[in-house]
């Protein structure tokens, strides 16, 4: 069951990627790396950390029932933070719906860090979901609410990859149309945000967070 820990992992690059062929999209706001291939960071970013925790799991350095039923789910829940993001941010770019900034509350371009829609939240509740649905055998001790937990950990993950983008990503205001972008262009003014924060910095930060913060309630 050790080698089982990649399953998470892979389904949520295998499901990133079938998404974002189901969905093709590229907004003029999004971040630049949007529908190119996953570089090196990009796959730290979103399973680091992951790989840090699977790490334990696939050496058997858990093996107490309780201690490794806890990692188990926090296992689960960087998958499911990664994959809820993910899908959100594919699905809800595709559609265009209105999009506002979580923290300010302002309409923004689909595909700014810190927007969120309502078919981009719905599909990251899913995508939550999905790795539970999908890969909750992993945690033979947990139980359904502990399960429940990881989903809503997820979901609320991937709300704090939206403050955090909000918050500290980079955004640029293009000189010649006064549109904001993740992206820097020419003569492009930061407006807010920090220069050296990423799109991939956060998602690693999210994930980090939405663990430790789902940990610390699951031991409650």
């Amino acid at each position: 069951m050790r080698i089982g820990w990649l399953t998470p992992l892979l389904l949520f690059l295998i499901s990133s990627s079938i998404i974002g062929k189901i969905f093709p999209v590229k907004t003029k706001a999004g971040d630049a790396k949007q529908k190119l291939p996953r570089d090196a960071t990009q796959v730290l970013a979103n399973g680091g950390y992951y790989g840090y925790l699977a790490s334990g799991a696939i050496s058997g350095a858990w093996s107490f029932n309780y201690f490794e039923s806890a990692f188990a789910l926090s296992l689960l829940t960087a998958a499911a933070i990664a994959t809820a993001d993910t899908w959100s941010s594919e699905i809800g770019q595709y559609f265009k719906r209105p999009t506002y900034d979580l923290v300010k509350w302002r309409k923004v371009p689909a595909g700014l860090s810190g927007g969120v829609s309502l078919p981009g939240t719905l599909a990251g509740l899913v995508g939550a979901a999905f790795i539970v649905a999908t890969c909750g055998w992993l945690a033979p001790y947990a139980e359904w609410p502990d399960l429940a937990l990881v989903i809503i950990a997820g979901f609320f993950g991937m709300l704090l990859d939206s403050v955090l983008g909000s918050l500290l990503q980079a955004t640029y205001r293009d000189p010649a149309t006064g549109a904001l972008s993740d992206v820097q262009r020419d003569g492009g003014e930061l407006v807010s945000g920090f220069s050296w924060m990423t799109n991939d910095l956060v998602n690693f930060l999210a994930i980090a967070m939405g663990v430790t913060l789902a940990g610390l309630v699951l031991t409650l």
